[in-house]
């Protein structure tokens, strides 16, 4: 086993050269546990001299190609895991002594030399720091931190001063990119999340030399630090991507200062700029370990720093006075020189120039107008009123680019969503303040998030759960009030008599007072952030304080995971009770009552409620001796797809019951609409907005009202009778008005299905129509009466 005289550990065999160096004692009678944090051991003038020698062979540049690099050297980390020692193939045992061994993987000797020399200084690096507790000082935690920020700078303003011209869309989109990284880091502060810092760290560590300590308090106070770092790098890219810079340039400073133009001194190596000489100053960095070249750092970063090729901020050279001002006159330019023309980016000064590029500003309100001329300085309240204002003139969520306004559906968004997004806007302006934007703190915004969690169900919907001081006192209050009507639940019953304590539970059970939803919860604390992503799309305000305001998959589940599931049900023998109620045995107010017609519609014909709310006699028809009605969009009228619009041919028995009676009524009448009477919300302009809660009313003063059975449940219930009675897919979906299911129902069915098949099928869902009075037959017996009183029968 021939050995090299002049290089330890470094010996030849006839598999090449390899390098093996034995376990120090101290590791290998090492117990399993770590040493504990008190123990101090002083480092020899020996151990102090191989770790600076160690230091000055790592950080040489090495002149091998990477392919002629053995593969171990890179996972030397990976074989030195110090601790309990175990038998493998890189540990040799001999005479109670452990070694490591490593193949080179080379026959060459000047290769294996420098790969000898480099893993003989690791390891005693590693020998070292295995051997003594492994704390980071603040020195060695600033040195980690700063460095990290100067591998950044130096790299990317070396890419941005190489960069050649890029198109629109490349600027977009690294827009987009820095966003969405600072959102990763954000979250990633918000969800204590350290493993986005740690790559970084390690390559900063390496370059200096440093041992990361791999868990503890150490660890956790650096990788928070490095991703507060992180994150102002990623913000200041975004900002001088834009044209947005702290200060003028450090050129215009020196032409406009008052000192000879000699003692000007800029870092970077230009030779001149415009005709007028430049002095370019040695590097500002003093760490003796900064002396890799920008393109080497450059290829040390990680995969995290690969994403980012933006530029930063360079600190501008201090300007030594002089001692007397001198003009300065440039230099004309030698002939042929292509003229410059530099254009001030209007963002610099007009806060409406991004935005005026993405919607059409004239079609927005004063005030929305005045409020987004503020920029960062808009106000909560304002934030939400400009974003209501867009949104209803039917723009969509992609504010970073130009949006065409669909009227249409911002009629729908002004329907369905502004009023959850006005309670949303009541919530945070209350918890928030109602103060700027550029005021807002991201800790803050985290307790918010907390207080909406807190916040009543029905909160608003009674005296003692009003939010008249503030949502914060509501929360605050909601215990006591919670444990007052528990206790005066108790004391009801044991007044009565009652001992029973599975009673007396559920007594106290039914006074609590639930929290919002998850889905309420959800939609309330993403209502800011929708506001602040228009703002930073339309390039207003520069940094999104409610980035935290939203919520993985992952977390919606753990926080539903613990509320009771408010899934539609069917309506099962529930039925009958309610068909045994008053509107159902003549006590109606006209022929035309919807308390009567709306809930058959849903049991017979699977009907929405503003389905068959709106209605009309012109909607109805006859086609080969089949009565039918038709579904669509129009004027007054709302369908909620495209698959909605449909041909239904009328269940026999609402016919018996006198429906197409009261369509010809109403044809005579002049009237537009079966239900004359009803009125459309005030919010979102439609008839259920009203009659539901008529219906609830009802079914609450008749004993009929059980939570989940409501009127959208009949039709859920005309759903499961189609299932029961085995209908085929195609067939369901087209009476229900869902969307086709595969390419052939959308693409090959022109004709659709039959009018007469159509009509087999909702035939045979039963209903006995002889137990409800019809309220247009009053006194007039149905068929069914008529057929029993022939054969001297009753009808039931």
């Amino acid at each position: 086993m021939p050995r090299s005289r002049r290089i330890p550990h470094l010996e030849y065999r006839k598999s090449g050269y390899v390098w093996r160096r034995r376990l120090p004692r101290s590791l290998t009678c090492r117990e399993a546990e770590s040493i504990p944090a008190h123990r101090a051991e002083s480092v020899s003038e020996s151990q102090q001299k191989c770790l600076s020698d160690s230091t000055k062979i790592l950080f040489r540049s090495c002149r091998q190609k990477a392919s002629d690099v053995p593969q171990e050297a890179g996972n030397l980390r990976e074989i030195l895991n110090f601790g309990p020692f175990s038998e493998d193939s890189n540990l040799r045992k001999s005479a109670n002594r452990k070694f490591l061994l490593l193949s080179l993987k080379t026959h060459g000797y000047a290769a294996a030399r420098e790969l000898a020399e480099r893993l003989t200084s690791l390891a005693s690096l590693a020998f070292h720091y295995a051997s003594i507790d492994m704390t980071l000082t603040a020195s060695q935690v600033s040195d980690i931190l700063t460095t990290l920020a100067r591998f950044e700078i130096e790299a990317t303003d070396r890419i941005r001063a190489l960069e050649d011209q890029r198109t629109p869309e490349a600027a977009d989109f690294v827009l987009r990119r820095e966003r969405a990284i600072q959102n990763t880091l954000r979250e990633a502060l918000l969800l204590r999340n350290r493993e986005v810092a740690r790559l970084p760290l390690q390559h900063v560590a390496e370059q200096l030399g440093i041992e990361l300590p791999e868990d503890g308090e150490d660890w956790k106070l650096l990788a928070y630090e490095a991703t507060r770092v992180l994150l102002n790098l990623s913000e200041e890219r975004e900002r001088r991507e834009r044209g947005l810079f702290n200060g003028p340039s450090p050129f215009f400073t020196q032409a406009i200062a008052p000192q000879p133009v000699e003692t000007m001194h800029c870092s970077l190596g230009m030779a001149s700029v415009g005709g007028i000489a430049m002095t370019p100053t040695p590097s500002t960095v003093q760490d003796p370990h900064m002396t890799l070249s920008p393109s080497a750092l450059w290829q040390g970063a990680s995969s995290f720093f690969r994403a980012a090729t933006s530029e930063h901020h360079v600190p501008e050279p201090k300007q030594e006075p002089a001692a007397e001002p001198e003009a300065v006159v440039a230099k004309p330019s030698p002939p042929g020189t292509p003229k410059l023309e530099t254009k001030a980016k209007p963002e610099e000064n007009d806060p409406l120039a991004v935005a005026a590029e993405r919607v059409v500003l004239k079609n927005c309100k004063s005030e929305t107008i005045a409020a987004l001329k503020k920029g960062s300085n808009i106000t909560i309240s304002e934030a939400f009123d400009a974003y209501f204002d867009l949104k209803s003139q039917g723009y969509g969520e992609e504010w970073e680019k130009f949006q065409k306004r669909n009227p249409d559906a911002g009629k729908r968004w002004t329907k369905s969503t502004l009023p959850g997004m006005r309670t949303g806007k009541k919530i945070w302006v209350d918890l928030q303040a109602n103060k700027r934007f550029c005021k807002a703190r991201k800790d803050d915004v985290v307790d918010c998030i907390t207080v909406i969690q807190g916040i009543p169900k029905l909160h608003g919907k009674s005296k003692e759960l009003s939010p008249s001081g503030g949502y914060r006192d509501l929360v605050e209050r909601v215990p006591f009030i919670e444990q007052k009507n528990m206790n005066d639940a108790e004391l009801d019953l044991k007044r009565k008599g009652v001992t029973d304590q599975a009673a007396v539970e559920a007594a106290r059970r039914k006074k609590a007072i639930p929290p919002l939803r998850g889905e309420t919860f959800f939609k309330h604390v993403r209502a800011i952030n929708r506001v602040a992503k228009m703002l930073i799309g339309l390039g207003i305000v520069q940094e999104n304080p409610f980035s935290s305001c939203t919520f993985t998959n992952a977390e919606e589940k753990s926080y539903k995971a613990g509320e009771a599931k408010m899934a539609r049900q069917s309506w099962d023998d529930r039925a009958e009770k309610l068909f045994d109620t008053p509107v159902f045995h003549g006590d109606t107010r006209d022929e035309g009552d919807p308390l009567f017609w709306s809930p058959l519609l849903g049991f017979l014909q699977g009907l929405r409620g503003e389905e068959g709310l709106q209605l009309g006699p012109d909607d109805f028809g006859e086609k080969n001796g089949i009565h039918y009605m038709r579904i669509h969009n129009g004027p007054g009228n709302s369908v909620k797809s495209e698959a909605g619009e449909r041909v239904l041919p009328v269940h026999p028995a609402l016919i018996e019951l006198g429906l197409i009676d009261l369509v010809e009524l109403r044809r005579k009448q002049g009237k537009r609409r079966l239900f004359s009477n009803l009125r459309r919300g005030q919010t979102k302009e439609t008839f259920t907005e009203i009659f539901t809660k008529e219906f609830t009313r009802y079914r609450q003063a008749h004993d009929v009202y059980w939570h989940g059975l409501d009127l959208h449940a009949t039709r859920t219930t005309f759903h499961h009778d189609l299932m029961d009675l085995s209908t085929p897919g195609y067939i369901r979906r087209k009476l229900m008005g869902h969307e086709p299911l595969d390419e052939g129902e959308r693409s090959y069915a022109q004709n659709g299905i039959s009018l007469a098949t159509l009509h087999e099928t909702v035939s045979r869902i039963r209903f006995n129509a002889a137990a409800i009075q019809s309220p247009i037959r009053k006194g007039a017996k149905s068929g069914t009466q008529k057929r029993a009183q022939e054969l001297g029968l009753r009808a039931i």
